[in-house]
């Protein structure tokens, strides 16, 4: 896994312990490499260097979705005047409890929650973080049927420039 190629000093999980095989596995991936592991919660600041910071905006303390998905560690990492929304795989039922809070989302750049899935990205959400560049990460022809066109549609109707991984590859931002 990606924790076995990459240096990794902190590792985010959301505090919920799932018995399937592929958390156990990447429970033993953070052990093997040696990573800290803290439980995300709303609030977090992270000092990522180089005058960057990462703020995590969920989990909440109202988090208690049974839908894992709702509760994943949604970031919003800043560098100077650069915001950048990692939304996960966050649907609409957490999009609605960051909204609620009247958390900063406004960034420039979005990584669609969900894999671009139609229970993600709405137009709530979507009006709030209003960003220039959205990222929608899925496989082609993947058995999810992620992404939806009509999330799609909604992004590129807010101005959004959309990339999507299946057609265009890996994405790298460069800010300056």
């Amino acid at each position: 896994g990606l924790l076995d190629l990459k240096p990794t000093r902190l590792v985010l999980d959301t505090g919920a312990a799932h018995p399937s095989p592929h958390y156990k596995r990447f429970l033993a991936a953070v052990k093997r490499c040696g990573a800290t592991c803290r439980v995300a919660h709303r609030g977090q600041t992270i000092d990522l260097g180089g005058g960057a910071l990462a703020q995590v905006l969920s989990p909440g303390p109202e988090h208690a979705h049974e839908d894992l998905n709702n509760r994943s560690v949604v970031l919003r990492i800043t560098y100077r005047s650069a915001a950048i929304l990692l939304a996960a795989d966050a649907g609409v039922e957490a999009e609605a409890c960051m909204l609620e809070a009247g958390l900063p989302l406004r960034s420039q750049v979005l990584q669609v929650g969900h894999h671009g899935s139609d229970d993600s990205t709405s137009p709530e959400w979507l009006a709030a973080v209003a960003p220039g560049l959205a990222i929608i990460s899925c496989g082609r022809s993947n058995s999810y049927g992620h992404h939806s066109s009509e999330v799609v549609s909604r992004l590129r109707s807010a101005g959004a420039r959309v990339y999507r991984t299946d057609q265009d590859g890996a994405v790298t931002i460069t800010t300056n």
